[in-house]
């Protein structure tokens, strides 16, 4: 069976249609170009006429939009789902800031390093797609970009398309982005891998794969049971080898081989990888290659949340730092304000259910010392965290951060404040009651402190949000029962029954 094949630029990147029918390659063409013509309106970043574009403008309100557009955004939603957020959408803006649509030509030589601000992307969860009702909510200030899937989508689906359109065999490719469709050549489709990064050798060779069925897909209880790389789950491709390391060759279906700079998810250590998935793939290369998959287009979009030494290894990921940063400092509000609430009942002297006196004291340091603990241990966990640059000035040193230096530094300052509280405590016998008393009164103020540097950092999500909402009413009712009573204390002091007695005389 002879074959026919075209090229021509589009979507940004080289476009390759190769039909099993030569006479219906025009036609193949002419419907592959008005197909990619259609997802060029919807999804590029690079138009000002695009849908994608006119999401920026929306300021947060739902918007309605065409269902290609919602197709592409639930394939790429589902590549981030699938890739705990290696592959997000939200990187819009992260790109503009680092120069990605720049040109080369800009770069001089012997120039000044360029100065980069390194920001956290605002997350895919936050975009929200009906596809009921059509409609896409995506948070004020951030601006999408679908470069890590569109492609590999668009790419499936105008092989599908074209295949049952023109009846043969399909296969597309949108700069490597590879998929097929129909019946296959009597010799199987030939894809062509090659290790660019690899040393210099023989001339690269060719794969040959063959058109088959996708494999069942497994159990989840058996998924992390797979050998690696047998199938690989399609995903981009990895880093760039530096040049000071060697290439250590690792098997890669069919006998190619690949230097070893792989990825722990691209080695099938993620647990929850199986057969399938977002739409995020090469194009769904594993459809068509079975085991030996195929090599894509490089990746520019890789944030570098999973983060792996050398090959076998795996370090602790920053987004997983960046969820124990927010746990712990969830963990620290609910523990301060029940350690501010408890001081109100100590003042009061109001006992709790089924605790004498003296316990609901016990329980208020017991808690001020588990809150102080968690403290330390977000703090920690914020300075470990290499995704942006906090050291131990930082921490004591308020407003000196290059990173959010309003609401980090307010952080700071409330981690000043409860420190002062935590030292006079200790020392009290020795600062003596007077002085403990007055330092103590900082409680109050860290506590707000603490809050605003919450809710400047943490706004975005849900659950923090209603957290930060129910410690805030808990407070302000206790701090209100405190003024209450401080108020009726004042009128029954001996100067104030005084004053009342001789205004009562005749």
């Amino acid at each position: 069976m002879r074959t026919a094949a075209a090229d021509w630029r589009a979507l940004g990147t080289t476009v390759r249609l190769v039909v099993t029918d030569p006479a219906l390659l025009d036609s193949c063409n002419l419907l592959l170009a008005r197909h990619l013509a259609e997802v060029d309106a919807a999804c590029s970043r690079f138009r000002d006429d695009s849908e994608l574009t006119a999401l920026d403008t929306a300021a947060g309100r739902p918007t309605r939009v065409s269902p290609l557009l919602a197709e592409a955004l639930a394939v790429a939603l589902r590549a981030a789902e699938a890739t705990d957020g290696a592959v997000d959408p939200t990187v819009g803006s992260a790109l503009d800031a680092i120069g990605y649509d720049r040109d080369f030509t800009l770069v001089r030589e012997d120039d000044r390093p360029v100065a980069l601000r390194l920001r956290r992307v605002p997350g895919w969860r936050r975009v929200r797609l009906d596809r009921a009702t059509g409609t896409v909510t995506v948070p004020e200030g951030v601006h999408l970009d679908l470069g890590a899937t569109a492609k590999a989508w668009a790419a499936d689906r105008a092989a599908a398309t074209l295949a049952r359109a023109a009846g043969c065999g399909v296969l597309v490719s949108l700069g490597g982005d590879t998929a097929v469709a129909g019946e296959a050549p009597a010799d199987g489709w030939q894809i062509r891998v090659q290790d660019v990064m690899g040393p210099v050798g023989p001339p690269p060779r060719a794969g040959l794969v063959r058109h088959r069925r996708p494999a069942p897909r497994r159990p989840r209880h058996l998924r992390h049971r797979r050998p690696p790389l047998a199938p690989r789950r399609p995903r981009p491709p990895p880093h760039r080898r530096p040049a000071h390391r060697p290439a250590r060759p690792h098997p890669l279906a069919h006998g190619l081989r690949v230097s070893c700079d792989l990825r722990g998810r691209e080695r099938g250590e993620h647990g929850g990888a199986g057969e399938g998935g977002g739409g995020a793939a090469l194009a769904d290369t594993a459809r068509a290659a079975g085991p030996a998959g195929a090599a894509g287009r490089a990746h520019p979009h890789d944030t570098g949340m999973a983060d792996v030494g050398s090959c076998g290894g795996r370090r602790m990921t920053s987004e997983t730092l960046w969820y124990a940063n927010r746990a712990t400092g969830g963990v620290c509000l609910a523990l301060f304000t029940l350690v501010v609430l408890l001081g109100i009942a100590v003042r009061l002297r109001i006992r709790l259910p089924g605790l004498p006196r003296f316990g609901t004291v016990s329980l208020h340091r017991t808690l001020s010392l588990s809150a102080t603990a968690f403290l330390a241990l977000h703090i920690g966990v914020a300075v470990t965290d290499g995704y942006v640059n906090i050291g131990a000035l930082d921490v004591l040193v308020p407003f000196v951060s290059d990173y959010q230096p309003l609401w980090l530094g307010l952080g700071t300052v409330a981690v000043d404040l409860m420190l002062a509280v935590l030292i006079t405590s200790l020392l009290r016998e020795r600062v003596g009651q007077r002085t403990w008393r007055a330092v103590h009164w900082l409680a109050y103020a860290s506590w707000p402190v603490a809050l605003a540097h919450g809710l400047g950092t943490d706004t975005g999500i849900d659950w923090m949000t209603w957290l930060t909402v129910c410690c805030a009413a808990a407070v302000l009712a206790a701090l209100g029962i405190r003024v209450a009573h401080s108020a009726r204390a004042a009128r029954r002091t001996p100067a104030a029954l005084l004053r009342t007695a001789e205004g009562a005389r005749p």
